[in-house]
């Protein structure tokens, strides 16, 4: 499946994506819909645009109901648009009647609390959601301390935290992959200088950002869009391609850098301080197609062009690592 643009491989021969094949491609927001092409998604779906959702209404993100953009305080909700059973949380200094009303789910008072980002992450846009800054560095300790693991060629993780390691979600058999419950804790850290850890398995990265208090990012609805600045670049920084600009083939390194050491390989608006998105490592993302494969993103040190594109996206083996594969976090309250 990952030779192909489709992720559909039948008989050796590459399938056209459709609307009714399982698998979030063709221009897809969410499985089978959204998009130029498809039907519109239905609540809570992931979306980019109001034409995206059956309700035309794309709200931080997510599907929702028409209602939550009439200007009109009505329904459950607890302000504006915002709030309650149907809409999406509401930003601090609105009302709110529990902690679920609000986008940091918390209400103070009857007034949600702000939603703030740790420092070492950005907010997606308007949304509930924060993406770490740079790629995974993982250590030894919670503060980051000790040994840092999978530099360069060394596959160095503890045997007490396999390459099958289990996380929340993803216990007993998952991604065709019999887990095991790690006996010893890595981190996820996201650091500026500090070069990104690889050789890491789709199930070693997801279980490292839990540890951390986080969770892998959703490929289309948090790693796209904040690759694409949330206005659809091609790369992170625009559309045209700029040799050189990222840590990719054509300076023929052969290695991964220091986190933002590459200063304009970054986003754009709120993604201004969001680095390596394009080149260093391919990092795996939350989104799997089945077949014990998961989707890797960004391209690595030594790919060039297209491959650096932010739409661009590999299925690999979950249970595999290499020297070209890490990982960021995302984080959703």
């Amino acid at each position: 499946d990952s030779d192909c643009n489709s992720y559909l491989c039948e008989n050796s021969i590459c399938s056209a994506s459709s609307c009714s094949d399982g698998v979030a491609n063709g221009g897809e927001t969410d499985v089978d819909c959204g998009g130029p092409g498809c039907p519109g998604c239905g609540l809570n779906a992931n979306c980019v645009e109001n034409s995206d959702c059956e309700s035309s209404t794309c709200q931080n993100g997510s599907c929702v109901m028409s209602f939550c953009n009439d200007n009109t305080l009505n329904g459950t909700e607890s302000d504006i648009d915002c709030g309650g059973e149907d809409c999406t949380g509401c930003e601090g200094g609105q009302s709110c009647n529990a902690d679920s009303d609000c986008l940091s789910q918390s209400c103070n008072g009857g007034t949600c609390t702000e939603f703030e980002c740790p420092s070492d992450m950005v907010r997606v846009g308007t949304r509930a959601v924060c993406i770490d800054k740079y790629e995974a560095a993982v250590f030894e300790n919670a503060d980051c301390s000790g040994t840092q693991y999978g530099l360069d060629n060394n596959d160095n993780y503890p045997s007490g935290f396999p390459d099958n390691a289990a996380s929340e979600g993803c216990t007993g058999t998952c991604q065709e992959t019999s887990v095991t419950e790690p006996s010893t804790d890595v981190y996820a850290c996201s650091q500026s200088g500090v070069r990104p850890s690889a050789n890491i398995t789709w199930f070693q990265a997801r279980r490292a950002c839990e540890n951390s208090g986080k969770q892998l990012c959703k490929l289309p609805s948090d790693w796209l869009f904040s690759c694409q600045s949330g206005i659809g670049n091609e790369y992170p920084y625009g559309d045209t391609y700029v040799q050189e600009r990222c840590n990719d083939g054509w300076r023929g390194v052969g290695r991964s850098e220091p986190g933002g050491t590459m200063s304009s390989c970054k986003g754009q608006g709120f993604a201004a301080d969001l680095y390596d998105m394009s080149g260093n490592v391919w990092e795996w993302t939350d989104s799997c197609i089945g077949g014990g494969q998961c989707f890797q993103a960004g391209g690595g040190y030594s790919d060039i062009d297209d491959y650096l594109q932010c739409d661009h996206s590999l299925a690999a083996a979950a249970d595999v690592g290499s020297p070209f594969k890490g990982f960021r976090c995302c984080y959703a309250p």
